[in-house]
Formats: structure tokens, sequence, C-alpha cells
């Protein structure tokens, strides 16, 4: 994800769902996000100071992990897109 894309889902993630990363941690997620949705989701969880599998409710954590993944799923669209309308130039 773009730095755009993860501000983007780091605002939803707070504005909606109460996870309202510290500026620090913030701005680690921009420089050096997580690999995949569970390791997003569970590195968020982390940063607001809570155990993925045990401080939070399981549909918490599920609403959490379906939100990044859906910002995910928009990020990999979006470079699929651009990379077709890439190779069209091309040819």
């Amino acid at each position: 994800m773009s730095p755009a894309q993860i501000e983007a889902l780091l605002y939803e993630l707070c504005v909606v769902l109460g996870f309202c990363l510290p500026t620090k941690e913030h701005l680690r997620f921009q420089s050096e996000p997580p690999a995949d949705v569970d390791a997003f989701t569970d590195a968020v969880i982390r940063a607001d100071g809570l155990d993925p599998y045990a401080d939070i409710p399981l549909h918490l954590r599920r609403d959490v992990r379906a939100r990044v993944a859906k910002h995910c799923r928009a990020a990999e669209d979006e470079f699929y897109n651009q990379r077709m309308r890439d190779d069209q130039n091309l040819a």
C-alpha cells in the first residue's frame, strides 16, 4: 500500500473503530507497513496497547481485519489497473 492508502486505512480504523495510534506508531506504519493482512491487523491492535488475541473481543479483531483486508484489496486493484494502463500505453 502507498502512504496515502495507509493513511486512509489508519484514519478509518481510528474514526470508525477507535484504534487511534500514537504519532510514533502512525509514522512507523507509513514507513514500514506490515507485510500482510493478519500482520497489519495484529500490529494495529498491539500499537494501541492491546493483545490481539486476549484483550479485545473476537468480533472487534475481525472488524479491524476486515477493514485492513478491504484496503489491501483496493490497493492491489489500483496497482493492477495501473499496470494494465501502462501496458496499454506501451502497445
